[in-house]
């Protein structure tokens, strides 16, 4: 996550918008580095606290984009930021997957993997013969009269899950062994802890990355996981995003349209058809718990979506001759519907980052995306792993483990949305304090604004999904809010 250096050559980039993203970084990493000299148990020494005030000092003036003198100074300051890059590497611990690290299988790992594929056909063959048609009612939410056709959906899909999964089998047997490849299953010691499988892509020139760890487990988990990933790789309507993970729990509540299309509920079929897992708990809808809700569903898509579009480095749509030439060499329409969907939405997304390729270069506009996903992946933690509530007693106020966050509501928001949006704002105000991000604006925007940065069936079961919470939190109790 260490601060870009300056390109040799500038003179095609917008130095007032290079000169603002370079300052975010850099108020970003020295917001760390304060953090870091007041906290730690040993204390730096005198020449380190002068090290870093000389940092701030030529970070605080350096001069306007105009002067003459200001690549040379942007370049200088850049470089005493740069000494710090191992403090900083070790205050930021594991690095974001930046880089591609995976390689082909060998013979012993493709026989683990081809193993847990077995153990998804085994669950498959029991979902086609009708003996898991309860168990789907229940992690799927089906009722009424739209059950019998969310029941098929479902059980279609499973069927396209272990197809796909078959095909990626064959196609890791058809693999070179080159580590330039990217098809079928690969094996990548760079996947987070909390990531054992991941999947890019759906369709033909999807593939599925597996940490080797993962192979180190039982069956049953390994093959959860591929369930859940080979979800995503469905071709056509039937591929699922993430709203939610399984670890939340709160993947059994989502309404039956957006289950269906969650990859965590098809691993939660898989484990539960193959071992006895605990029952959901009782859950009773309260304004807190609403909002949590949806805001894992939020932050969630937006993770997704910044590690996904951090990767696109395409900002200008094809002309039109060059997308004849494409139809001509058999690239199908929608392929090309779906690229120009995309660069729109790498261009709002850099818009809003202040990170557009032809203003800031590419080096810059990477670590500003990285910046971004790193903060989004803070807030999966957070709003995953950390007890979120609300105190009432003077205003509403956000806490986070007994730790309250900025200033408290005079009252309940009358939406949901409003309350999310509240408590998104404190999480990502935290974020700066820390020295997490560099700027809190963005990521509340996108987060606020993420509808628009999906695919329009699935922001359409995003809009469906916060009413349906909205209208419970209208008629959920709310505790009274004492006086400021």
């Amino acid at each position: 996550m260490a601060i870009p250096q300056v390109p040799d050559d500038v003179s095609k980039l917008d130095l007032a918008a290079v000169r603002a993203g370079y300052l975010k970084l850099a108020n970003r990493d020295m917001r760390r580095l304060r953090k870091d000299a007041l906290s730690r148990p040993d204390p730096y020494s005198a020449a380190e606290y002068r090290q870093l005030h000389d940092l701030e000092r030529i970070w605080r003036d350096l001069p306007s984009e105009d002067h003459p003198l200001f690549l040379g100074h942007l370049r200088t300051a850049v470089a005493e930021l740069t000494v710090f890059d191992r403090v900083l590497d070790r205050l930021w611990g594991t690095p974001s997957l930046a880089s591609d690290t995976h390689r082909p299988v060998n013979n012993a790992e493709f026989a683990i993997i081809k193993s847990a594929v077995d153990v998804v056909d085994s669950v498959a063959a029991q979902v086609a013969s009708g003996s898991c048609d309860q168990l789907i009612a229940e992690i799927f939410l089906l009722g009424g009269d739209s059950a019998a056709g969310f029941l098929k959906f479902v059980k279609e899909n499973y069927f396209s899950v272990i197809q796909s999964l078959r095909r990626l089998l064959d196609e890791t047997m058809k693999t070179t062994g080159s580590a330039a490849e990217r098809r079928g299953f690969m094996i990548d010691p760079g996947l987070p802890a909390n990531m054992p499988t991941l999947a890019t892509g759906s369709g033909p020139g999807c593939f599925i990355r597996v940490r080797p760890a993962a192979m180190e487990g039982d069956r049953v988990t390994l093959a959860a996981s591929l369930a859940h990933e080979g979800s995503h790789t469905v071709a056509g309507p039937g591929h699922t995003i993430d709203f939610l993970y399984k670890n939340s729990g709160a993947h059994y509540r989502l309404i039956a349209p957006l289950a269906v299309r969650n990859a965590a509920n098809y691993e939660q079929l898989t484990s539960s058809s193959l071992q006895k897992e605990p029952s959901p708990e009782a859950y009773t809808p309260d304004p807190v718990g609403l909002a949590v809700d949806l805001i894992r569903t939020k932050v969630t898509r937006a993770w997704v979506q910044a590690g996904d579009l951090r990767k696109f480095r395409h900002e200008i749509t094809p002309t039109a001759r060059e997308k004849q030439i494409a139809l001509n060499e058999g690239v199908p329409q929608a392929r090309l519907d779906e690229t120009d969907n995309k660069v729109m939405r790498r261009r709002q997304l850099a818009t809003m980052l202040n990170a557009l390729l032809a203003q800031v270069g590419q080096e810059l506009a990477d670590a500003l995306f990285v910046d971004l996903y790193d903060g989004l992946s803070h807030h999966m933690d957070t709003i995953f792993k950390k007890k979120i509530t609300l105190s009432t007693d003077r205003g509403l106020q956000v806490v986070v483990d007994g730790r309250p966050l900025g200033d408290p509501l005079p009252a309940w928001p009358n939406t949901l949305e409003d309350l999310v949006r509240h408590i998104v704002a404190r999480l990502a105000e935290w974020q700066v304090v820390d020295g997490r991000i560099s700027d809190a604006v963005p990521q509340v925007g996108f987060i606020d604004t993420i509808r628009r940065f999906e695919e329009v069936e699935f922001g359409d079961l995003l809009a469906l999904y916060s009413t349906s919470l909205g209208r419970k939190y209208q008629r959920v109790n709310k505790p009274a809010v004492g006086p400021l």
